[in-house]
């Protein structure tokens, strides 16, 4: 039951799941007899603040989590002190985004807790929220939500010709949203800037491109991040959906992910177009490897050298379809990936063997999509994060 005193979401005293929910004497709020919720229920301490909670890991928007937990008889968690949000921080360190019971739907910019509509303390707004949150985007956003920190480096491979226009565009658009992203180039740029690797352009250097900018990430950011991805300079990445796809993945599994091709590898491969994410464990094996597991670096097909390579150092292809099967790294524009026609030479390729194409089968929360001019990847930009029809994202909560 919920304690207004306290704010702790409790069970009764020696309540068990088979016992009969409290009367009304016992407790101000009270489970239905609908809900039967005891069993989830489990003791938190972190030797400062201690609590009772329920961990869900179903898909819920803001309010239906907030109805569920009301069933229980409690509310989403209520951290109005910092030692109390340490201790969310702690419940949640190994799980994805877990919604927290703090919104200003009511008053833009008001933030107020769901158990009494207090405003949250300005010390502890100040303290709990990323430095650059809140935004109030995407789509006019509401309500506050916890996770465990997912950080990603991003490299988008570029070259000299494509810094002013494609990696430009990159560079206004969704990388403005990472919190690390370098573009590798054949030459350096200072002003851009863009890393040079030394290698001469062309398909046919591809791979040697790909395996020095994987080299040069390795000795200058292992240490520092926990996913490294490659991108191309047109290719267009949802970042947020990025890190919520990675928030429960573990880095220190050998895995990589993407959009998986089946032919020429025994595992399959990942595109290279679409890009492809590698764990922390991952790009420790490829870059400290040592001879007797040499990868070819002269093939112009990048990610069928880099699938093979991956494979001999027992690094496994992650599944990435959500958790409805639907695709989220795409190695096509949009308006390619919604046609639900698939002709025989992309089937012989892809790993579902088409059985998930077509506009049905995006997910939601797609990460990313290639072959996008310059003038596409604004327009992506503005669709994704700026238009939304007047009024209608007032009253949604995402």
């Amino acid at each position: 039951m919920y304690n207004k005193m306290t704010n702790l979401c409790t069970p009764a005293a020696g309540l068990r799941p088979q016992d009969a929910p409290p009367t009304p004497l016992e407790g101000d709020l009270y489970l239905s007899t609908g809900c039967n919720g005891y069993q989830n229920f489990k003791y938190y301490t972190d030797l400062i603040e201690t609590t009772y909670a329920a961990y869900y890991t179903q898909y819920k928007n803001f309010i239906d989590a907030e109805s569920a937990c009301m069933c229980l008889g409690g509310h989403l968690f209520v951290a109005k002190t910092l030692a109390k949000f340490d201790l969310f921080k702690y419940i949640v360190s190994s799980t994805g985004r877990v919604w927290i019971g703090l919104n200003d739907m009511a008053v833009e910019g008001r933030f107020v807790w769901v158990d009494d509509g207090q405003e949250i303390d300005p010390l502890v707004k100040l303290s709990i929220f990323d430095s650059n949150q809140p935004d109030n985007s995407p789509w006019n956003s509401n309500c506050a939500y916890g996770s465990k920190q997912v950080k990603v480096l991003i490299w988008v491979m570029t070259s000299p010709q494509n810094l002013n226009t494609k990696a430009q565009a990159v560079k206004e658009t969704w990388a403005t949203r990472a919190e690390k992203v370098l573009f590798m180039s054949s030459q350096t740029n200072s002003s851009f800037p863009a890393v040079g690797l030394n290698v001469s352009e062309g398909r046919e250097h591809l791979t040697v491109k790909t395996m020095k900018a994987f080299a040069y990430v390795y000795q200058n950011y292992f240490h520092y991040y926990d996913w490294f991805m490659k991108v191309d300079d047109d290719t267009f990445v949802i970042v947020e959906n990025l890190l919520h796809f990675l928030s429960d993945k573990n880095q220190s599994e050998p895995v990589y992910f993407g959009q998986t091709f089946k032919l020429f590898v025994k595992q399959g491969y990942n595109s290279g177009g679409a890009g492809y994410v590698l764990s922390k464990e991952a790009l420790r094996r490829l870059c400290e490897r040592d001879d007797a597991q040499r990868c070819i670096k002269t093939n112009t097909d990048e990610d069928v050298e880099m699938g093979r390579c991956l494979e001999s150092l027992d690094v496994r292809i992650g599944e990435s379809l959500d958790q409805f099967g639907k695709t989220r790294f795409h190695g096509f524009p949009l308006q390619t990936v919604m046609d639900s026609h698939c002709d025989t030479g992309y089937e012989s390729y892809d790993y579902y063997n088409c059985t998930n194409k077509g506009w049905r089968w995006l997910s939601d929360y797609a990460v990313k999509f290639h072959y996008i001019s310059p003038i596409n990847m604004f327009q992506l930009d503005y669709f994704i994060y700026r238009l939304r029809p007047f009024g209608f994202f007032n009253r949604l909560v995402v």
